[in-house]
């Protein structure tokens, strides 16, 4: 997992081992028509094309982000500053 940040004031996580699974993706639209009872037809529903399937998360919300650390001792969690203060959080 890789975090970055950015100057329209992201953070994203990726996730650099995955990959696009076609078939995988036909099963979940079968799956989501199946739950629906019939109410929609495969085609009508839509997986993002513009979203790649790497970015995991985005935190958004802070002013001018400066800096993005992983907390040395809780796996996982992430530590940000910025112009209006800190987050700390976990994805």
């Amino acid at each position: 997992v890789v975090a970055t940040s950015s100057a329209d004031n992201q953070i994203c996580f990726w996730d650099l081992s995955v990959e696009r699974d076609a078939a995988e993706e036909a099963a979940m639209v079968v799956d989501l028509a199946t739950e629906m009872g019939g109410k929609k037809a495969k085609g009508d529903v839509e997986i993002p094309e513009d979203i790649p399937p790497q970015l995991l998360f985005v935190h958004q919300g802070q002013e001018n982000v400066k800096e993005i650390h992983w907390h040395a001792q809780i796996p996982g969690a992430m530590l940000s500053t910025a112009y209006d203060g800190f987050n700390i959080f976990k994805p």
